[in-house]
Protein backbone atom coordinates (compact mmCIF):
# COMPACT_ATOMS: atom_id res chain seq x y z
CA UNK A 1 0.00 0.00 0.00
CA UNK A 2 3.03 2.61 0.75
CA UNK A 3 4.67 1.43 -2.44
CA UNK A 4 1.65 2.65 -3.95
CA UNK A 5 1.20 5.75 -1.97
CA UNK A 6 4.97 6.83 -3.20
CA UNK A 7 4.52 5.85 -6.64
CA UNK A 8 1.30 7.90 -6.92
CA UNK A 9 3.25 11.23 -5.29
CA UNK A 10 5.83 10.62 -8.48
CA UNK A 11 2.83 10.77 -10.82
CA UNK A 12 1.38 14.15 -8.92
CA UNK A 13 4.78 15.38 -9.18
CA UNK A 14 5.12 14.84 -12.91
CA UNK A 15 1.58 16.10 -13.35
CA UNK A 16 2.74 19.38 -10.75
CA UNK A 17 6.01 20.04 -12.54
CA UNK A 18 4.79 19.37 -16.37
CA UNK A 19 1.27 21.93 -16.16
CA UNK A 20 3.07 24.33 -13.80
CA UNK A 21 5.20 25.61 -16.43
CA UNK A 22 8.04 22.66 -15.74
CA UNK A 23 8.53 24.10 -12.33
CA UNK A 24 10.94 26.68 -13.22
CA UNK A 25 10.05 29.08 -11.25
CA UNK A 26 11.13 29.00 -7.09
CA UNK A 27 7.09 28.58 -5.86
CA UNK A 28 6.94 25.71 -8.18
CA UNK A 29 10.01 23.65 -7.58
CA UNK A 30 9.96 24.73 -3.86
CA UNK A 31 6.62 22.93 -3.53
CA UNK A 32 8.66 19.52 -5.51
CA UNK A 33 11.33 19.82 -3.15
CA UNK A 34 8.60 19.42 -0.12
CA UNK A 35 7.00 16.51 -2.07
CA UNK A 36 10.09 14.68 -2.94
CA UNK A 37 10.88 15.20 0.92
CA UNK A 38 7.17 13.43 1.42
CA UNK A 39 8.12 10.62 -0.58
CA UNK A 40 11.23 9.95 0.79
CA UNK A 41 10.04 10.05 4.05
CA UNK A 42 7.00 7.17 2.95
CA UNK A 43 10.14 5.22 1.36
CA UNK A 44 12.04 5.44 5.26
CA UNK A 45 9.04 4.51 7.00
CA UNK A 46 8.38 1.76 4.34
CA UNK A 47 12.07 0.28 4.31
CA UNK A 48 12.54 0.29 8.25
CA UNK A 49 8.85 -1.40 9.22
CA UNK A 50 9.34 -4.30 6.11
CA UNK A 51 13.55 -3.88 6.97
CA UNK A 52 14.21 -4.48 3.03
CA UNK A 53 17.89 -3.23 1.90
CA UNK A 54 18.17 -0.36 -0.02
CA UNK A 55 17.39 -0.37 -3.61
CA UNK A 56 20.39 0.84 -4.70
CA UNK A 57 23.38 -0.93 -5.44
CA UNK A 58 26.67 -0.09 -3.98
CA UNK A 59 28.41 1.43 -6.66
CA UNK A 60 25.84 3.66 -7.17
CA UNK A 61 25.85 4.58 -3.72
CA UNK A 62 29.10 6.02 -3.55
CA UNK A 63 29.21 7.42 -6.71
CA UNK A 64 25.98 9.69 -6.20
CA UNK A 65 28.10 9.98 -1.89
CA UNK A 66 30.71 11.61 -4.10
CA UNK A 67 28.70 13.62 -5.96
CA UNK A 68 27.05 15.29 -3.44
CA UNK A 69 29.64 15.51 -1.44
CA UNK A 70 31.62 17.59 -4.49
CA UNK A 71 28.45 19.79 -5.05
CA UNK A 72 29.54 21.58 -1.11
CA UNK A 73 33.10 22.46 -2.96
CA UNK A 74 31.22 25.26 -5.37
CA UNK A 75 29.01 26.65 -2.77
CA UNK A 76 32.00 27.21 -0.53
CA UNK A 77 34.91 27.98 -2.49
CA UNK A 78 33.47 29.73 -5.68
CA UNK A 79 33.79 34.03 -5.52
CA UNK A 80 30.35 34.31 -6.93
CA UNK A 81 28.17 31.95 -5.46
CA UNK A 82 27.61 33.99 -2.15
CA UNK A 83 25.27 36.94 -4.37
CA UNK A 84 24.44 39.95 -2.01
CA UNK A 85 21.56 40.97 -2.46
CA UNK A 86 19.91 43.76 -4.85
CA UNK A 87 20.65 46.38 -4.89
CA UNK A 88 24.29 45.71 -3.80
CA UNK A 89 27.19 45.59 -6.10
CA UNK A 90 29.20 42.26 -6.80
CA UNK A 91 32.78 42.00 -7.82
CA UNK A 92 33.79 39.07 -9.76
CA UNK A 93 37.55 38.34 -10.03
CA UNK A 94 37.87 41.92 -9.04
CA UNK A 95 36.17 43.27 -12.21
CA UNK A 96 33.89 45.87 -11.17
CA UNK A 97 30.89 44.76 -12.90
CA UNK A 98 27.35 46.08 -11.60
CA UNK A 99 25.32 42.77 -11.95
CA UNK A 100 21.66 43.49 -12.08
CA UNK A 101 18.75 41.46 -11.56
CA UNK A 102 17.51 40.24 -14.19
CA UNK A 103 13.87 39.23 -15.10
CA UNK A 104 13.89 35.49 -15.28
CA UNK A 105 13.24 32.62 -13.22
CA UNK A 106 16.18 32.83 -10.51
CA UNK A 107 17.32 35.51 -9.24
CA UNK A 108 19.59 36.47 -6.34
CA UNK A 109 17.43 35.51 -3.56
CA UNK A 110 16.51 31.87 -4.78
CA UNK A 111 20.16 31.22 -6.40
CA UNK A 112 21.47 30.37 -3.34
CA UNK A 113 18.48 27.28 -3.22
CA UNK A 114 19.76 25.93 -6.70
CA UNK A 115 21.88 23.19 -5.05
CA UNK A 116 18.07 22.29 -3.15
CA UNK A 117 17.04 21.14 -6.55
CA UNK A 118 19.22 18.11 -6.92
CA UNK A 119 16.83 16.76 -4.31
CA UNK A 120 14.03 16.18 -6.88
CA UNK A 121 15.50 13.78 -8.89
CA UNK A 122 17.32 12.00 -6.43
CA UNK A 123 13.96 11.32 -4.97
CA UNK A 124 12.85 10.20 -7.83
CA UNK A 125 15.29 7.94 -8.24
CA UNK A 126 15.22 6.55 -5.12
CA UNK A 127 11.71 5.92 -4.53
CA UNK A 128 10.88 4.66 -8.31
CA UNK A 129 13.87 1.96 -7.97
CA UNK A 130 12.09 0.76 -4.79
CA UNK A 131 8.32 1.12 -5.03
CA UNK A 132 7.97 -0.31 -8.79
CA UNK A 133 8.42 -3.88 -7.52
CA UNK A 134 5.29 -5.51 -9.30
CA UNK A 135 4.27 -5.77 -12.78
CA UNK A 136 1.00 -4.43 -12.68
CA UNK A 137 2.01 -1.43 -11.31
CA UNK A 138 3.93 -0.86 -14.79
CA UNK A 139 0.19 0.16 -16.12
CA UNK A 140 -1.06 2.59 -13.59
CA UNK A 141 2.01 4.04 -13.15
CA UNK A 142 3.45 4.45 -16.88
CA UNK A 143 0.21 4.20 -18.30
CA UNK A 144 -0.17 8.03 -15.77
CA UNK A 145 2.76 9.33 -16.81
CA UNK A 146 2.00 8.84 -20.46
CA UNK A 147 -1.56 10.60 -19.92
CA UNK A 148 -0.01 13.45 -17.99
CA UNK A 149 2.33 13.81 -21.39
CA UNK A 150 -0.68 13.05 -23.77
CA UNK A 151 -2.59 15.66 -22.29
CA UNK A 152 0.61 18.27 -22.69
CA UNK A 153 0.35 16.84 -26.57
CA UNK A 154 -3.53 17.54 -26.97
CA UNK A 155 -2.95 21.14 -25.68
CA UNK A 156 -0.36 21.44 -28.04
CA UNK A 157 -2.03 20.50 -30.73
CA UNK A 158 -5.15 22.72 -29.91
CA UNK A 159 -2.84 25.95 -29.37
CA UNK A 160 -1.20 25.22 -32.93
CA UNK A 161 -5.28 25.13 -34.61
CA UNK A 162 -6.13 28.19 -33.00
CA UNK A 163 -2.84 29.98 -32.59
CA UNK A 164 -3.22 34.09 -33.97
CA UNK A 165 1.06 34.24 -33.75
CA UNK A 166 2.35 36.19 -36.19
CA UNK A 167 5.19 33.62 -35.54
CA UNK A 168 3.67 29.94 -35.41
CA UNK A 169 6.14 28.59 -35.18
CA UNK A 170 6.49 29.32 -31.15
CA UNK A 171 2.90 29.03 -30.70
CA UNK A 172 2.91 25.81 -29.80
CA UNK A 173 4.52 25.54 -26.24
CA UNK A 174 1.68 23.69 -24.08
CA UNK A 175 1.91 24.52 -20.42
CA UNK A 176 6.18 25.56 -20.40
CA UNK A 177 7.47 28.69 -20.73
CA UNK A 178 9.45 27.25 -24.00
CA UNK A 179 8.37 25.14 -26.76
CA UNK A 180 11.53 23.03 -26.79
CA UNK A 181 10.83 21.55 -23.36
CA UNK A 182 7.35 21.82 -24.15
CA UNK A 183 8.65 19.23 -26.87
CA UNK A 184 10.89 17.44 -25.10
CA UNK A 185 8.61 16.38 -22.58
CA UNK A 186 5.98 15.08 -24.90
CA UNK A 187 8.74 13.93 -26.87
CA UNK A 188 9.83 11.39 -24.09
CA UNK A 189 5.92 10.64 -23.15
CA UNK A 190 5.62 9.32 -27.13
CA UNK A 191 8.68 6.74 -27.26
CA UNK A 192 7.12 5.39 -23.29
CA UNK A 193 3.79 5.01 -25.21
CA UNK A 194 5.62 3.11 -28.02
CA UNK A 195 7.82 0.45 -25.50
CA UNK A 196 4.41 0.12 -23.58
CA UNK A 197 2.48 -0.31 -26.85
CA UNK A 198 4.97 -2.81 -27.91
CA UNK A 199 5.36 -4.97 -24.78
CA UNK A 200 1.50 -5.23 -23.93
CA UNK A 201 1.16 -6.60 -27.87
CA UNK A 202 3.90 -9.17 -27.92
CA UNK A 203 3.56 -10.14 -23.73
CA UNK A 204 0.30 -12.43 -24.43
CA UNK A 205 1.84 -15.86 -25.67
CA UNK A 206 -0.24 -17.04 -28.68
CA UNK A 207 0.10 -19.23 -31.68
CA UNK A 208 1.63 -18.54 -34.61
CA UNK A 209 -0.70 -18.01 -37.70
CA UNK A 210 -0.15 -19.07 -40.99
CA UNK A 211 1.36 -16.71 -43.78
CA UNK A 212 -1.73 -17.08 -45.84
CA UNK A 213 -4.14 -15.48 -43.54
CA UNK A 214 -4.70 -11.84 -44.80
CA UNK A 215 -3.03 -9.00 -43.00
CA UNK A 216 -6.17 -7.50 -41.42
CA UNK A 217 -7.37 -10.91 -40.10
CA UNK A 218 -3.70 -10.97 -38.47
CA UNK A 219 -4.32 -7.25 -37.10
CA UNK A 220 -7.32 -8.37 -35.50
CA UNK A 221 -6.03 -11.00 -34.07
CA UNK A 222 -3.07 -9.22 -32.34
CA UNK A 223 -4.49 -6.10 -32.04
CA UNK A 224 -8.34 -5.66 -32.27
CA UNK A 225 -9.09 -9.06 -30.32
CA UNK A 226 -6.35 -8.31 -27.36
CA UNK A 227 -6.97 -8.96 -23.58
CA UNK A 228 -5.63 -5.30 -22.99
CA UNK A 229 -7.08 -3.49 -26.15
CA UNK A 230 -8.76 -0.30 -24.57
CA UNK A 231 -4.51 0.15 -23.01
CA UNK A 232 -3.29 -0.80 -26.51
CA UNK A 233 -5.54 1.80 -28.30
CA UNK A 234 -4.53 4.67 -25.48
CA UNK A 235 -1.04 3.91 -26.12
CA UNK A 236 -1.24 3.93 -29.90
CA UNK A 237 -3.13 6.95 -29.63
CA UNK A 238 -0.87 8.81 -27.11
CA UNK A 239 2.25 8.39 -29.35
CA UNK A 240 0.90 9.10 -32.66
CA UNK A 241 -0.24 12.19 -31.58
CA UNK A 242 2.85 13.06 -29.48
CA UNK A 243 4.87 12.41 -32.68
CA UNK A 244 2.44 14.90 -34.11
CA UNK A 245 2.61 17.77 -31.69
CA UNK A 246 6.58 17.24 -31.63
CA UNK A 247 6.08 18.64 -35.41
CA UNK A 248 4.00 21.19 -34.59
CA UNK A 249 6.31 22.56 -32.16
CA UNK A 250 8.46 22.86 -35.07
CA UNK A 251 11.93 22.17 -32.17
CA UNK A 252 14.87 20.60 -34.35
CA UNK A 253 15.91 19.44 -31.53
CA UNK A 254 13.17 17.88 -29.64
CA UNK A 255 12.39 16.22 -32.93
CA UNK A 256 15.91 14.67 -33.64
CA UNK A 257 15.78 13.54 -29.70
CA UNK A 258 12.53 11.66 -30.62
CA UNK A 259 14.00 10.15 -33.60
CA UNK A 260 17.24 8.80 -31.31
CA UNK A 261 14.49 7.58 -29.01
CA UNK A 262 12.69 5.62 -31.40
CA UNK A 263 15.75 4.00 -33.22
CA UNK A 264 17.34 3.10 -29.69
CA UNK A 265 13.79 1.01 -29.32
CA UNK A 266 13.94 0.00 -32.30
CA UNK A 267 17.23 -1.33 -32.01
CA UNK A 268 16.46 -3.07 -28.80
CA UNK A 269 13.33 -5.01 -29.40
CA UNK A 270 14.72 -6.26 -32.85
CA UNK A 271 17.98 -8.09 -31.13
CA UNK A 272 16.58 -9.05 -27.52
CA UNK A 273 16.27 -12.30 -26.58
CA UNK A 274 12.53 -13.45 -25.86
CA UNK A 275 10.57 -16.32 -26.35
CA UNK A 276 7.33 -14.65 -27.33
CA UNK A 277 7.94 -12.82 -30.46
CA UNK A 278 5.70 -10.67 -32.91
CA UNK A 279 6.37 -11.79 -36.53
CA UNK A 280 8.23 -9.70 -38.47
CA UNK A 281 5.63 -8.71 -41.03
CA UNK A 282 3.21 -7.99 -38.32
CA UNK A 283 6.15 -5.39 -36.85
CA UNK A 284 6.73 -4.45 -40.04
CA UNK A 285 3.05 -2.79 -40.38
CA UNK A 286 3.28 -1.38 -36.80
CA UNK A 287 6.72 0.21 -37.90
CA UNK A 288 4.55 1.88 -40.96
CA UNK A 289 2.57 3.16 -38.19
CA UNK A 290 5.36 5.60 -37.30
CA UNK A 291 5.00 7.15 -41.23
CA UNK A 292 1.49 8.28 -39.84
CA UNK A 293 1.82 11.65 -38.18
CA UNK A 294 4.40 12.13 -40.41
CA UNK A 295 1.93 11.89 -43.73
CA UNK A 296 -1.30 13.77 -41.71
CA UNK A 297 1.28 16.79 -40.72
CA UNK A 298 2.32 17.10 -44.44
CA UNK A 299 -1.12 16.69 -46.10
CA UNK A 300 -2.89 19.08 -43.68
CA UNK A 301 -0.66 21.51 -42.97
CA UNK A 302 2.34 21.12 -45.37
CA UNK A 303 5.86 20.35 -45.44
CA UNK A 304 7.16 23.64 -45.94
CA UNK A 305 7.35 25.45 -42.69
CA UNK A 306 8.80 22.19 -40.92
CA UNK A 307 11.16 22.23 -43.58
CA UNK A 308 12.42 25.69 -43.46
CA UNK A 309 13.04 25.83 -39.49
CA UNK A 310 15.54 22.54 -40.52
CA UNK A 311 17.12 25.03 -43.72
CA UNK A 312 18.00 27.43 -40.64
CA UNK A 313 20.61 25.06 -38.72
CA UNK A 314 22.97 26.88 -39.81
CA UNK A 315 21.71 29.86 -38.00
CA UNK A 316 20.51 28.49 -35.54
CA UNK A 317 23.86 26.32 -35.04
CA UNK A 318 25.76 29.82 -35.01
CA UNK A 319 23.87 31.49 -32.55
CA UNK A 320 24.36 28.23 -29.85
CA UNK A 321 28.20 28.65 -30.97
CA UNK A 322 28.30 31.82 -29.47
CA UNK A 323 26.48 30.44 -26.43
CA UNK A 324 28.85 27.67 -26.13
CA UNK A 325 32.00 30.10 -26.75
CA UNK A 326 30.76 31.79 -23.25
CA UNK A 327 29.90 29.31 -21.22
CA UNK A 328 33.78 28.15 -22.18
CA UNK A 329 35.03 31.53 -21.10
CA UNK A 330 33.24 31.26 -17.94
CA UNK A 331 34.71 27.47 -17.54
CA UNK A 332 38.55 28.66 -18.27
CA UNK A 333 38.28 30.77 -15.73
CA UNK A 334 36.30 29.02 -13.04
CA UNK A 335 37.30 25.32 -14.10
CA UNK A 336 37.90 23.79 -10.99
CA UNK A 337 34.95 24.72 -8.41
CA UNK A 338 32.92 26.32 -11.17
CA UNK A 339 30.65 29.69 -10.37
CA UNK A 340 27.87 27.99 -8.28
CA UNK A 341 24.48 26.88 -8.69
CA UNK A 342 22.24 29.26 -10.18
CA UNK A 343 24.88 31.70 -11.56
CA UNK A 344 25.84 30.79 -14.79
CA UNK A 345 23.77 33.95 -16.00
CA UNK A 346 25.32 36.27 -13.79
CA UNK A 347 28.75 35.08 -14.66
CA UNK A 348 27.84 35.31 -18.46
CA UNK A 349 27.87 39.35 -17.97
CA UNK A 350 31.52 39.05 -17.45
CA UNK A 351 32.39 36.21 -19.66
CA UNK A 352 30.21 36.97 -22.64
CA UNK A 353 31.49 37.00 -26.50
CA UNK A 354 31.48 40.17 -27.66
CA UNK A 355 29.35 38.56 -30.64
CA UNK A 356 26.46 37.94 -27.78
CA UNK A 357 23.92 40.04 -27.82
CA UNK A 358 21.50 39.68 -25.15
CA UNK A 359 21.64 38.06 -22.25
CA UNK A 360 20.71 34.61 -21.60
CA UNK A 361 19.52 32.34 -18.99
CA UNK A 362 21.23 28.83 -20.38
CA UNK A 363 23.93 28.15 -22.17
CA UNK A 364 22.20 25.88 -24.88
CA UNK A 365 23.95 22.96 -23.93
CA UNK A 366 23.60 21.73 -19.99
CA UNK A 367 26.71 19.76 -20.30
CA UNK A 368 28.94 23.09 -20.87
CA UNK A 369 26.87 24.80 -18.04
CA UNK A 370 27.10 21.92 -15.43
CA UNK A 371 30.96 21.96 -16.05
CA UNK A 372 30.60 26.26 -15.57
CA UNK A 373 28.60 26.02 -12.77
CA UNK A 374 29.90 23.27 -10.72
CA UNK A 375 33.70 22.90 -12.00
CA UNK A 376 35.56 20.23 -13.09
CA UNK A 377 35.44 18.00 -9.90
CA UNK A 378 31.94 18.27 -9.63
CA UNK A 379 31.37 16.78 -13.29
CA UNK A 380 33.59 14.02 -12.53
CA UNK A 381 31.94 12.32 -10.09
CA UNK A 382 28.63 12.73 -11.84
CA UNK A 383 29.93 11.23 -14.77
CA UNK A 384 31.15 8.60 -12.94
CA UNK A 385 27.80 8.47 -10.94
CA UNK A 386 26.31 8.03 -14.90
CA UNK A 387 28.66 5.24 -15.57
CA UNK A 388 27.89 3.13 -12.60
CA UNK A 389 24.14 3.71 -13.54
CA UNK A 390 24.67 2.50 -17.41
CA UNK A 391 26.43 -0.78 -15.84
CA UNK A 392 23.73 -1.72 -13.29
CA UNK A 393 21.22 -1.21 -15.29
CA UNK A 394 22.54 -3.29 -17.76
CA UNK A 395 23.04 -5.91 -14.96
CA UNK A 396 19.48 -5.65 -14.46
CA UNK A 397 17.87 -6.13 -17.43
CA UNK A 398 15.16 -8.68 -18.00
CA UNK A 399 15.38 -11.91 -20.02
CA UNK A 400 12.23 -13.37 -20.24
CA UNK A 401 9.31 -11.41 -19.78
CA UNK A 402 8.29 -9.18 -22.81
CA UNK A 403 7.23 -6.43 -20.69
CA UNK A 404 8.92 -5.90 -18.50
CA UNK A 405 11.79 -5.88 -21.40
CA UNK A 406 9.31 -3.03 -22.99
CA UNK A 407 9.28 -1.21 -19.52
CA UNK A 408 12.94 -1.65 -19.51
CA UNK A 409 14.08 -0.44 -22.94
CA UNK A 410 11.56 2.13 -22.65
CA UNK A 411 13.28 3.94 -19.67
CA UNK A 412 16.44 3.26 -21.11
CA UNK A 413 15.14 4.96 -24.33
CA UNK A 414 13.60 8.03 -22.74
CA UNK A 415 16.79 8.75 -20.21
CA UNK A 416 18.27 8.98 -23.75
CA UNK A 417 15.88 11.32 -25.38
CA UNK A 418 16.69 14.02 -22.24
CA UNK A 419 20.14 13.39 -22.15
CA UNK A 420 20.67 13.60 -26.36
CA UNK A 421 18.32 17.03 -26.54
CA UNK A 422 20.73 18.33 -23.75
CA UNK A 423 23.42 18.83 -26.16
CA UNK A 424 21.48 21.26 -27.97
CA UNK A 425 18.89 23.07 -25.36
CA UNK A 426 18.56 23.22 -21.53
CA UNK A 427 16.28 20.11 -21.09
CA UNK A 428 18.48 18.98 -17.92
CA UNK A 429 17.74 22.25 -16.73
CA UNK A 430 14.60 22.07 -15.89
CA UNK A 431 13.03 20.87 -13.03
CA UNK A 432 10.25 18.64 -14.76
CA UNK A 433 12.84 17.02 -16.88
CA UNK A 434 15.20 16.07 -14.05
CA UNK A 435 12.48 14.51 -12.11
CA UNK A 436 11.45 12.67 -15.21
CA UNK A 437 15.31 11.56 -15.90
CA UNK A 438 15.53 10.37 -12.13
CA UNK A 439 12.05 8.53 -12.49
CA UNK A 440 13.12 6.46 -15.58
CA UNK A 441 16.76 5.59 -14.03
CA UNK A 442 15.04 4.77 -10.90
CA UNK A 443 13.00 2.05 -13.27
CA UNK A 444 15.52 1.27 -15.09
CA UNK A 445 17.31 -0.32 -11.91
CA UNK A 446 13.38 -1.89 -10.33
CA UNK A 447 13.73 -5.35 -9.34
CA UNK A 448 9.83 -6.12 -10.75
CA UNK A 449 8.32 -9.49 -10.36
Amino acid sequence: MICKAILSLVVGQIAFAAFFRGAIYPRHWGCLIILSLLTLLLFWIDKSRKKRSFPLPSSIQCTLLLFFLSLTGPYLFSSVTHLPLPPEEVQIQEKLTTIKPLSIPLNPYESKLALYQWIIPLSGFIVTAYAFRRRKYGYFFLGAIVAISFSEALYGIYQSLTTTSSRPTFAVKGTFVMRNTYACFIAVGSVLAWSLFWGVVSSQKRRRLQRKIPLLEKLNYYFFSHPKFPFLSFSLLAALLSMMAVMLSYSRGSLLSLIFGLGILVLFFSTRKSSRKIPRREILFFLILLLFPLVFYIHILGFEKLFERFTQWESGVEGRWILWESAWNIIKGHWLFGVGAGNYHYALEVYRSPYLTSSSMYAHNDYLQFIAEYGAISSFFFSLFLLSWLREAWRNRPQQSSFLQAIWIGSIACVAVVFSHALVDFSLSIPSHRLLCGVFMGVALAKIK
